[in-house]
């Protein structure tokens, strides 16, 4: 984000607008503009709804990815070696190959007078357990270098930490 190189996002939760993407993190994080944290000491019944909603997710992700990591040991080793671009691919290749092989037991389990997507209770554990792989979003990342002064504004910004409870405040109201 600081060198520019993330998808340009607009958008506005309760009439506030944004425009960086944020994750859902633990409380070992920094309390960044891009990540947001569960609130530990719930004040209210909306606090305890976005802290549980947040929990929820984040358990989702590991399972996703114990699921990759338990079929593809190459998501298990230290990644130092690798590039940026090798590591997507990786990824991306397990995600969809997880995904190829999820519809795949799902059209064995299913016994064929429906076409619809229907939760089928014959469907294995496995194939319920179908990866998220992203929105379908354009991603045009920005091209050449750009300034030490973008650069370090982009830093500050990323790193205000009053945007930060905004945030997190204006999700526990949108929820």
């Amino acid at each position: 984000m600081s060198e520019g190189k993330s998808p340009q996002l607009d958008y506005y939760i309760n009439d506030r607008q944004y425009n960086m993407g944020y994750y859902l993190a633990d409380d070992i994080y920094p309390k960044w503009v891009t990540l947001v944290q569960a609130i530990p000491n719930c004040k209210n019944n909306a606090e305890k709804c976005f802290t549980l909603h947040q929990e929820a997710y984040q358990k989702d992700i590991e399972r996703a990815f114990d699921i990759l990591q338990a079929w593809w040991k190459i998501i298990k080793e230290l990644t130092r070696r690798w590039s940026r671009e090798n590591l997507d691919s990786i990824i991306m290749s397990c995600i969809i190959l997880h995904n190829m092989i999820v519809e795949d037991e799902r059209d064995e389990n299913i016994d064929g007078e429906s076409d619809d997507d229907e939760d089928d209770p014959n469907r294995s554990r496995r194939a319920r357990a179908k990866i998220y792989d992203g929105p379908n979003l354009p991603f045009n990342p920005r091209t050449g270098s750009i300034s030490l002064n973008e650069y370090m504004k982009r830093y500050k910004m990323i790193r205000f930490r009053p945007t930060n409870k905004y945030l997190q405040e204006d999700l526990v109201a949108y929820l």
